[in-house]
């Protein structure tokens, strides 16, 4: 059973070879089960990990009757993505320095890049990265220019930490470590 929206819960599995006790990061994680990149990881698969979102509202979402409270592995954050200490938070969860998975979607795209930049690139890594480009929602004549433009400058920008891109699937751009 897949949590998410288009199958990215699967494709960790698949991709980690159905990795057992794994690590993530869950940056913008909002519904603890509906659309959750990291709730088919967390219950099916023991791993642990970190979520942050500003609409948490009470550790409970408005999706149905499920609540965080479910998810006793991932220690939530309620705060802002591009403000928050990750490195602190990383510390706090005895976060390896490479974790399994992240998963990262926030509103607008721009705001998705802002809190990827302030990740502590130069002290943890990431096995596998699903990362929300969104271009789609650029307008035309925006970041400079156009779409293919944003694109192309947060590729090469995740590229340039040590990760190889590997495919897009709709709005979500994949990356694993090389």
């Amino acid at each position: 059973m897949t949590y998410s929206q288009i199958g990215q819960d699967d494709w960790v599995v698949d991709r980690l070879n159905h990795k057992r006790n794994g690590t993530f990061v869950d940056i913008g994680c909002a519904c603890p089960f509906d659309l959750s990149n990291t709730a088919l990881l967390e219950i099916n698969y023991g791993w642990r990990g970190i979520g942050v979102d500003l609409s948490l509202h009470d550790n409970k979402y408005n999706e149905s009757s499920r609540e965080w409270s479910e998810r006793k592995n991932t220690k939530l954050y309620l705060e802002n993505a591009t403000t928050i200490d990750y490195e602190k938070c990383f510390i706090e969860n005895n976060m390896p320095s490479v974790i399994d998975y992240l998963s990262i979607d926030l509103e607008p795209p721009t705001i998705t890049f802002e809190a990827f930049k302030k990740l502590p690139h130069e002290k943890y890594k990431f096995r596998i990265i699903h990362y929300e480009q969104d271009a789609y929602r650029m307008p035309v004549g925006g970041w400079r220019g156009d779409s293919q433009s944003w694109l192309n400058h947060t590729r090469e920008y995740i590229c340039s930490l040590g990760y190889n891109y590997v495919l897009t699937n709709n709005q979500d751009d994949y990356y694993e470590l090389i």
